[in-house]
């Protein structure tokens, strides 16, 4: 090679040496031709000449002897860069699929802090403490977590009825079921739930709560205002409270972290429910304090708290014939006809706890029109809280929740409603559309008129004469220049 001789003519040894290889079959050594006279000029030409592997053949072109060798050379500068390549191309996957497996990771932690994580949590062998769990819902639930084989820990104020309750899940299949007579409402009934439990508690239910059923203004009449009031926070949310204060320390030692089910009302969801004054304030604050010991754990805790609140809404329970305010004034609601049942509201909350949802909504009358409605309040009440208002004013009244009449007038005041809005949305919107199209025409005929008087004053230079004395051009070259200038004014108008 003409390019690595030495001074003296001669091929150097060292180079010669880098073009002889063994390994003639790699794919990334490239194989050519050297003329046989070249390789002789260098001392350690004739032994490779008559190796083997190198053995001299007739150019057919020039009849000159040749040699097929390998350039090594060559080989290596090619393959460096390909190694290079393949390095960063590797560090680059590598990179990907880490940032890959944190952003699933940060997916799968974020799903499980807001509720989203749908791995069912299951409360076998499980320690499970249940208040208000001698009748109702809270007696549903404790038949539904005994059929899983948890450990429950019941607890009421009656003692008969809880030690039955007690049998029957037992029969269905708890691991134990321990009765826990106490009033949660009181200091005491707080400190029996504290040395009953066990030093573990997975998972707390607080379904305790009473209800009311009158008009303030007919309790005030009545003097029992204040005493109602206070019996509902008391119960409702103090109580709550109180018992998650009991257990507090046990649910920090398990090993699934805090774990809650808070069974709140429908009356706690949707503002302005009549006849509900102190319910729904009791059940308001139980939202507000729940939802924000849901960040604090969040922050606090190791484990992610899972905090289900529940809102159901009308429910055949004795809950409603033993609710306060049931003298003069008071509001007989009939649920026979048109609510859910107790074991049907139990059955969705626990599959809803059990895959770590943070709200379960429930239908306000046990029907499917009823969970639209349901729905429907939430946002309207948000949105326009003055027609939200006048939808519970009519159709919450006296004995509508056994009939199916008033249920129509209802569905049909909610669609007039409807109605008007997308009627005002329609003229709000004209009326938009109308100024925009009129301030743009304003100016776009502002900037035509512009451009027309400036084709006609060009226009007008027909008919003069030049310096000379000479008529100026006019006809075809007059007409051509306005039309053009028009044609402009008309596109950028358009535009």
């Amino acid at each position: 090679r003409q390019q690595d001789r030495t001074p003296s003519g001669r091929c150097s040894v060292q180079a010669m040496s880098t073009l002889w290889t063994s390994s003639l079959s790699s794919s990334l050594v490239q194989r050519r031709r050297m003329p046989l006279s070249v390789l002789q000029e260098c001392e350690v030409a004739q032994p490779y000449s008559e190796s083997e592997a190198l053995k001299p053949d007739r150019d057919a072109a020039s009849g000159e002897s040749v040699v097929v060798y390998t350039d090594d050379r060559e080989a290596e500068e090619t393959k460096t860069p390909r190694i290079l390549l393949g390095t960063l191309l590797g560090l680059l996957l590598g990179l990907c699929l880490h940032i890959l497996a944190q952003g699933l990771a940060g997916l799968e932690k974020m799903a499980r802090r807001v509720g989203l994580d749908r791995r069912r949590w299951s409360a076998k062998d499980k320690v499970v403490v249940i208040t208000g769990a001698s009748s109702g819902i809270g007696t549903s639930l404790a038949r539904t977590y005994a059929a899983e084989g948890a450990k429950l820990s019941l607890v009421a104020r009656r003692r008969a009825d809880l030690e039955r309750v007690c049998e029957e899940c037992m029969a269905l299949g708890a691991s134990s079921a321990q009765a826990v007579v106490a009033d949660i409402s009181t200091e005491e009934g707080w400190a029996a739930v504290r040395g009953a439990v066990p030093a573990a508690v997975d998972l707390l239910v607080l379904n305790a709560g009473i209800a009311m059923g009158a008009p303030f203004v007919s309790l005030c009449e009545q003097n029992q205002a204040m005493g109602t009031m206070k019996r509902l926070m008391d119960v409702n949310y103090i109580g709550s409270v109180g018992v998650l204060n009991a257990c507090m320390g046990s649910m920090r030692r398990a090993e699934g972290g805090v774990r809650l089910l808070v069974v709140s009302s429908v009356v706690g969801l949707v503002e302005g429910v009549p006849w509900r004054t102190g319910y729904a304030a009791s059940k308001f604050a139980l939202k507000g304090f729940f939802n924000t010991l849901r960040v604090e754990l969040g922050i606090s805790e190791p484990v992610p708290p899972t905090v289900t609140l529940a809102y159901p809404g009308a429910v055949n329970t004795p809950v409603n014939n033993a609710r306060l305010g049931t003298g003069d004034g008071a509001v007989d609601l009939d649920l026979t006809k048109k609510s859910m049942s107790p074991d049907r509201c139990a059955a969705i909350m626990v599959a809803a706890h059990a895959v770590g949802r943070r709200d379960v909504f429930y239908s306000i009358d046990g029907t499917l029109a009823g969970a639209i409605k349901t729905r429907l309040l939430r946002h309207l009440a948000f949105f326009f809280p003055a027609g939200s208002d006048r939808v519970l004013a009519r159709a919450m009244r006296v004995g509508e929740m056994s009939s199916k009449k008033p249920a129509r007038r209802q569905l049909m005041a909610v669609l007039r409603g409807a109605g008007r809005l997308v009627i005002a949305g329609q003229r709000w919107a004209s009326d938009e559309v109308a100024d925009v199209s009129g301030r743009l025409s304003e100016r776009v005929s502002g900037r035509f008129s512009e451009r027309v008087s400036g084709c006609f004053s060009i226009s007008s230079s027909r008919g003069r004469r030049g310096s000379g004395g000479e008529p100026l051009p006019r006809a075809r070259s007059g007409l051509a220049l306005t039309s053009d200038a028009v044609a402009e004014a008309f596109d950028e108008a358009r535009e």
